[in-house]
């Protein structure tokens, strides 16, 4: 499969400025770190950097939810809740994610099957929480060129799955390779929406054509 190399010299700057004072990501030691937790800590970051951005909001939006209702006519309008009005949501939200997900995951990232790209996407923090560590039931993947899909489903001309994970180039057509290695399919996005650089949970997608060779 072809895929994009992880950018390693942006990660190391992006782990600088979120932990300065740890020095196993310092410029002396970075490069001996393992992978695994070079992924893990990126994933923090992240994470506290979004915390963050939503406690800057959280203010501004909640002394927009008090002057929008008390202007409202109780009696004709909902009251409006306060997360209408912030962008970054709080990290700390009980995951969506299912089990099921989290098992074929991290199965494949045992057999060597997710691209490097897709382990810098995936949301790791929120899959390990929910894995049981049970073989999961095949398939466990759809793989493409961008994409990887998990606990694919074939049904009514459309393909959908526990979460899919997308590649940064921007594309709405997808050539993907089933673990029955006689299938594949063309698909692209049933809604009229461009993903770039993201997971998606419980997707779907518009199944174009279904290639089997015997």
């Amino acid at each position: 499969m072809l895929a994009k190399p992880l950018d390693y010299s942006k990660i190391f700057w992006q782990l600088q400025r979120w932990f300065p004072h740890d020095n196993r990501f310092n410029a002396d030691n970075f490069g001996y770190q393992p992978e695994w937790l070079i992924l893990q800590a990126y994933e923090a970051g992240k994470r506290m950097e979004r915390e963050e951005l939503h406690n800057q909001e959280l203010g501004i939006a909640k002394l927009t939810q008090l002057y929008l209702n008390a202007h409202l006519n109780s009696k004709t309008t909902q009251p409006l809740s306060v997360d209408s009005f912030y962008h970054f949501s709080d990290s700390t939200v009980e995951t969506k994610l299912t089990h099921e997900a989290a098992d074929a995951f991290y199965d494949l990232v045992k057999d060597k099957k997710i691209p490097q790209w897709g382990l810098a996407i995936a949301p790791l923090e929120e899959l390990k929480q929910v894995k049981t560590g049970f073989k999961p039931s095949y398939p466990r993947g759809a793989i493409g060129v961008g994409l990887v899909i998990l606990n694919p489903v074939i049904k009514d001309g459309l393909l959908t799955g526990t979460l899919a994970i997308i590649d940064e180039g921007k594309t709405e057509e997808w050539v993907i390779n089933t673990e029955d290695e006689r299938q594949k399919l063309l698909i692209k996005v049933e809604q009229e929406r461009t993903f770039e650089g993201c997971y998606v949970i419980e997707p779907r997608f518009e199944i174009v054509e279904n290639y089997w060779r015997n």
